[in-house]
């Protein structure tokens, strides 16, 4: 799914102008409809600017995006904010066909490679982690094989 308000016309940057981008982008294109870990649901408001420097096109993007995504420990949904603040993207123009660059691929592999793996509601904690704590299996300290233990005697 490709939207025209994240299309840029390489025509329009002649003579080192410079673009102002500002769009307001669907969650859906995040891709996110079968993953019962993660959801997003607000409008993405985009901004940034866009230009020609030598061969490349340079694209340079802000936005912030909250997400709801589940704790790997309670395994309840807390919100989560991505926020990307000037991302550059660099495309050689020679790889543009049709002369127009569509960064919507971009900017989703961008905000979804900051969305941690083990995410936990506290932050750097659960919250809940007293209340799982009981869940959790105990180790036994005689059932553990450490090979390298008569090394620190």
């Amino acid at each position: 799914m490709s939207s025209k308000e994240t299309h840029i016309h390489i025509d329009r940057l002649r003579d080192g102008e410079e673009e102002e981008l500002a769009c307001v982008l669907d969650p859906v294109f995040l891709d996110l409809k079968d993953d019962p870990d993660l959801s997003c649901t607000k409008p993405i408001d985009v901004s940034g600017a866009t230009y020609i420097a030598g061969d490349f096109l340079i694209v340079e993007l802000s936005c912030e995006v909250e997400f709801s995504i589940r704790c790997a420990v309670c395994s309840e949904m807390f919100p989560y904010i991505v926020t990307l603040d000037h991302v550059r993207f660099e495309k050689p123009l020679e790889e543009i066909r049709g002369k127009v660059f569509d960064f919507q691929d971009l900017l989703r592999e961008e905000i979804l490679v900051q969305i941690p793996h083990f995410a936990l509601c506290g932050g750097y904690s659960c919250k809940n982690r007293k209340q799982v704590e009981k869940f959790l299996a105990k180790e036994k300290q005689e059932d553990v094989f450490r090979p390298f233990q008569d090394l620190l005697e």
